[in-house]
């Protein structure tokens, strides 16, 4: 072909990498009842190494209802409702609680449209036994989920960023050696195919069991 290119050059590109351990893993896991979704802080970054995201948002939780209980003291337990001598055997509940470390998003319309959706993220309350002020809202832990938080912006996820088996996004510090020895290093952010569906158990207006806590 006139005035074409006869050749083709191949740009040069480091063979080999190493990764760290991951420090900041967030999830996107579709709950099995849709549309609402659920993503989760993993591994948390506490300074100098990672921990488990359940973990952390377990010790975080206990440390505060400490704090309520030290201020207010044990929370006041009603007895349940008696019929004669007859005790409930069940209860109502309005909601159940789920690790911190689970963030939800909320599907929520593009603008000017109303078919197309993108999910939100939204938040949790963080419920205390005995707290008598407005519960707060939880917030994520790492950087994956952190986008906007600072400014009060709010964050969307493409609906068809997460397909049915959900994905993993990872952040870790990546390493490499040039073809003339030199080193280089940077954090790099990873996104792979999740591991199927998952839930956090999340439900709302149940009617459970009394346990033997519940009846003092």
């Amino acid at each position: 072909m006139a005035g074409g290119h006869t050749h083709s050059r191949l740009i040069k590109s480091a063979r080999h990498k190493q990764s760290a351990r991951n420090q900041l893993v967030g999830y996107s896991l579709n709950l099995r009842i849709r549309p609402s979704h659920l993503d989760f802080d993993e591994r948390i970054w506490t300074g100098g190494w990672s921990k488990s995201g359940f973990e952390a948002a377990a010790e975080y939780h206990g440390l505060l209802q400490k704090l309520i209980t030290d201020k207010f003291g044990e929370p006041v337990i009603t007895d349940p409702a008696k019929d004669g001598d007859e005790e409930a055997k069940i209860r109502y509940e309005i909601m159940n609680a789920i690790p911190e470390n689970w963030i939800p998003f909320i599907p929520a319309h593009v603008k000017d449209n109303n078919r197309e959706v993108q999910l939100q993220r939204a938040a949790m309350p963080r419920i205390l036994d005995g707290n008598p002020d407005q519960p707060d809202k939880i917030r994520p832990r790492t950087a994956l989920l952190q986008v906007g938080l600072k400014d009060k912006d709010p964050y969307f996820i493409h609906e068809e960023e997460v397909p049915r088996a959900g994905i993993r996004v990872e952040q870790s510090f990546q390493r490499t050696r040039w073809n003339n020895g030199k080193v280089f290093v940077w954090f790099g952010v990873r996104k792979t195919t999740g591991r199927g569906e998952g839930s956090s158990g999340l439900g709302f207006d149940r009617i459970v069991a009394v346990k033997k806590s519940d009846k003092g």
